[in-house]
């Protein structure tokens, strides 16, 4: 698609992604090998998983402070994210995240919630053509 036809839509800029993002790839369910296993410390599992990005945002929400702690320490979710969901972009917010109290989990869940929001609304790019609206 051509960025001057997918940058507009009647007149109205659509947005695009510029970071490179692969929203159907960063928002699939992942394989078993791919899957975020949540921990108290090393070799105490917290009994939680996620194999998604959504399923990850749902899993901070009630798993224990000291498991968000010990992972964001160890740059445990920067590091999947960056690696395995593909996601620069929410790798480096995540990075970036220094709270140790409640104030973690809020980060991390209105990061992932928006950056979500984000990709699903890159993929309604508009392209008019010939009176036919076109959608990918």
């Amino acid at each position: 698609m051509n960025d001057k036809k997918s940058s507009k839509l009647r007149g109205k800029k659509a947005k695009v992604l510029r970071d490179d993002a692969n929203p159907s790839r960063i928002l699939r369910n992942l394989g078993d090998n791919e899957v975020f296993y949540f921990y108290y410390s090393i070799g105490k599992p917290a009994g939680e998983s996620a194999r998604s990005l959504a399923d990850f945002a749902d899993k901070t929400k009630i798993v224990k402070l000291d498991t968000l702690v010990f992972h964001k320490h160890r740059n445990d979710f920067k590091n999947w994210i960056f690696h395995t969901i593909g996601d620069k972009k929410l790798a480096a917010t995540i990075g970036k995240i220094r709270f140790n109290d409640e104030r973690l989990r809020a980060a991390i869940v209105g990061a992932i919630e928006n950056r979500m929001q984000e990709l699903k609304q890159s993929t309604l790019i508009f392209q008019v053509q010939d009176g036919i609206v076109i959608t990918n």
